[in-house]
């Protein structure tokens, strides 16, 4: 069947063709351009390029020339359809049915992105005229030059509410476009709409291709929110998107570290003076599905092994509200803690944040804070100490109490086994031999009265997943990207994983034979765990995993454990925004409650359908 021209053009916007190529032939970036060995003949001297602003690759020695559709076709000996669905699988996309429903679907976010870049335009239009002068002034008062400010392509809203509204309804857009995209509301007992932003300094905020989706803004003067950012749409999500994470994703893929600051003039001081991977949340605090997305561009098996170390930098400002800020973020991240998946601290000095201390002291400045930066281990110790006396036997009881609470947060075993063997000699070494309320045992800190080890969580599931995966690698391009955001405790497994990708990052191994792939691992020295993890045991567990089954079975199976997986994460979200709503007034977290229970009860509906139909 012909596919929609508007899925296509959104699946070639999605995925990039150096990423395509990449997961086949080792790229080595030249400028804005990729350059290799062309993989379609015998050549010493790379003649091959991939330019991901044009959207194709080319060798100027045997010239072969497409898109990312067209090297999955002439790569893997796929029809179009095939490499269509591959690349779909890989963007995280439902291959749509050639219906009038779905068509309408790909229109009306493809007149969405263009109506937000049309209106970043006009904002970028604006800071130049008169009625800009101002916010230019104030822009350049902040040390920001000519060039950074088109580079980042701030902009200008002016007090006019109808003046946006005009321009975007002389270029065909409809008023429930407009409020639909955030740039306009309805006022309220009247039958008018308004610019959203007014009299302010804008930011747009691209989604992680670098498309704009968003806006932050500044206020100039007069009273109101410092900071306002859109209202979530189906393009924008602030819990799952960084300012700047398009640009900190090539910055990780050049091996530049990644560092998490508060604010859109950091990043943008941050950015200007080398560190281009910079990123900053969009008016909330820092979230897991932020993040997880960081660690993902780190953590790209096997491709780049060697950015397994690279762990993002957190720098929060140096006064009480930015300490609070770090702790906050300590809390979400432990619980998400696996091998090769941390983070550090960097405080900086009393008063300052990055944009200051960069436009006061320099970026060298800026650097020896990055240098200073705690592991997190460290940091654990010296946020749940904080300012309390440690010098009673009752001090020292509350803080290793505080201590085991926060390391019992950490759901990956052997991780949370490394930090109590950690933390336990660290308290020897500062307090002496723990007595009394706490003795040692190998690999934990527990009570005399409770001496029997609590059972550790089982790794079923992992193992379920990865059958699936290893019966069925036909499925491999639908559940690569997941994989990375699963949480896989198990060393065993993860090393089992790591190969699984080994194995399908080979262009010579066909991706559908399951034996060729058991073989594979068998021979790489997994024998022992596929015998003993992978038996008939496991699949009285999960049918829907054995290699006879049929194939929409097993897809169906790995559909439904990931569905689990991120209605988990949305329920912790949930619990946690909750909490933040109790202590604020914040009108943005409220926002962010109702968005989040409108997606639960959109996975509830869509599980009761499927149940139905089944």
């Amino acid at each position: 069947m012909p596919f929609p021209p508007e899925f296509l053009d959104e699946l070639r916007n999605r995925i990039s063709v150096s990423e395509v190529v990449g997961r086949r032939v080792k790229l080595i970036r030249k400028g804005r351009e990729f350059g290799a060995c062309c993989p379609f003949h015998n050549e010493k001297t790379p003649s091959f390029t991939v330019n991901d602003q044009k959207g194709f690759f080319h060798c100027f020695g045997c010239g072969a020339h497409g898109s990312a559709i067209d090297f999955i076709m002439r790569q893997e000996n796929r029809s179009f359809p095939e490499a269509v669905e591959v690349l779909a699988g890989l963007a995280g996309m439902q291959v749509p049915q050639s219906t009038p429903e779905e068509t309408q679907r790909f229109e009306k976010e493809k007149n969405l992105y263009t109506l937000i870049e049309d209106a970043a335009k006009w904002f970028e239009e604006q800071l130049h005229k008169p009625a800009g002068a101002g916010a230019l002034k104030y822009a350049r008062s902040r040390g920001l030059t000519d060039e950074i400010i088109s580079r980042f392509r701030l902009g200008f809203a002016p007090n006019d509410g109808q003046a946006l509204l005009s321009h975007l309804s002389g270029k065909g857009y409809t008023p429930q476009q407009m409020q639909e995209s955030g740039l306009a509301k309805k006022a309220e007992n009247e039958d008018r709409m308004y610019s959203f932003f007014r009299g302010r300094l804008i930011f747009p905020v691209g989604d992680r291709r670098g498309r704009v989706v968003a806006f932050g803004a500044r206020l100039l003067e007069g009273e109101g929110p410092k900071y306002i950012n859109s209202a979530e749409h189906s393009l924008f999500h602030k819990g799952t998107l960084l300012y700047g994470f398009s640009r900190a994703r090539a910055a990780a893929a050049d091996n530049k570290p990644l560092i998490i600051t508060e604010g859109y003039m950091d990043v943008i001081r941050l950015v200007d003076a080398g560190f281009a991977g910079a990123v900053a949340p969009l008016g909330t605090a820092l979230t897991e599905e932020q993040m997880l997305a960081l660690w993902r561009i780190i953590l790209k098996p096997p491709t780049r092994p060697e950015l397994l170390n690279h762990i993002p930098i957190l720098c929060f400002d140096g006064d009480t509200a930015g300490q609070r800020a770090a702790e906050r973020a300590l809390l979400r991240i432990l619980p998400h803690l696996a091998a090769d998946q941390s983070a550090r601290f960097a405080a900086m000095p009393e008063g300052e944040d990055p944009d200051s201390l960069i436009k006061g002291k320099g970026p060298a400045a800026m650097q020896a804070v990055l240098d200073r930066a705690l592991p997190l281990i460290d940091f654990l110790w010296q946020a749940t100490a904080g300012e309390r006396p440690l010098n009673t036997p009752e001090d020292r009881a509350g803080f290793r109490r505080d201590l085991e609470a926060r390391i019992s947060e950490i759901r990956d075993t052997p991780v949370q086994r490394d930090y109590r063997e950690a933390i336990f000699k660290r308290l020897q070494e500062n307090f002496g031999p723990v007595q009394g309320s706490y003795q040692y045992q190998p690999g934990r800190m527990i009570k005399p009265s409770a001496l029997k080890p609590r059972a550790l969580p089982s790794n079923l599931q992992e193992r379920i997943v990865l059958a699936i995966l290893i019966n069925h690698p036909v499925l491999f391009p639908e559940m690569e990207e997941a994989l990375h955001a699963l949480p896989i405790n198990d060393k065993n497994l993860v090393t089992l994983l790591q190969s699984i990708f080994e194995y399908m990052g080979e262009t010579s191994h066909a991706h559908d034979d399951a034996a060729a792939l058991r073989a594979y691992l068998e021979k790489a020295g997994f024998a022992p765990v596929l015998e003993q993890g992978f038996g008939p045991e496991l699949y009285m567990h999960a049918k829907f995993a054995r290699p006879d089954r049929p194939l929409a079975m097993a897809r169906a199976g790995w559909h439904e454990i990931w569905n689990r997986h991120l209605r988990a994460q949305l329920e912790e979200e949930l619990k946690t925004a909750s909490f933040e709503e109790k202590n604020s007034e914040n009108t943005q977290i409220q926002e962010r409650i109702r968005h989040l229970r409108a997606m639960l009860a959109e996975m509830d509906a869509k599980t009761e359908a499927e149940a139905a139909q089944a």
